[in-house]
């Protein structure tokens, strides 16, 4: 990752990672939820591909170190892939569909079965 824009901190950055990549997926929910993964063994569609990635991003930043809370969760199936993402602050869509099914849900429940 390249270094930071000088005057943006690690948190201010993680902060501004979560909030806009978090709206931004739940208001293209119906048009992500529709197309295929880029790595069906780790999700079941775009939507749920792309949450799992902010989800590690996350993680593997560190971000959590620094004071803040991960919006995002997310549930798999009993072989790991990613198949619900659940947001702490919800969005709505600005595209037509039925939108996130998780919708106002804070934290995903697991999901069973295969």
């Amino acid at each position: 990752m390249a270094p930071l824009p000088a005057g943006q901190s690690p948190a201010t950055y993680c902060a501004e990672l979560e909030q806009a990549q978090g709206s931004r997926l739940q208001q293209d929910v119906n048009l992500l939820s529709g197309a295929a993964s880029p790595q069906p063994k780790a999700a079941d569609n775009l939507f749920t591909f792309l949450a799992m990635r902010l989800d590690q991003s996350f993680n593997k930043l560190g971000c959590g170190s620094l004071g803040l809370a991960n919006d995002v969760s997310i549930s798999v199936n009993g072989i790991g892939v990613a198949v619900a993402a659940c947001f702490a602050n919800p969005v709505e869509p600005i595209t037509k569909g039925p939108g996130n099914p998780m919708a106002g849900t804070r934290v995903c429940p697991a999901t069973a079965g295969s």
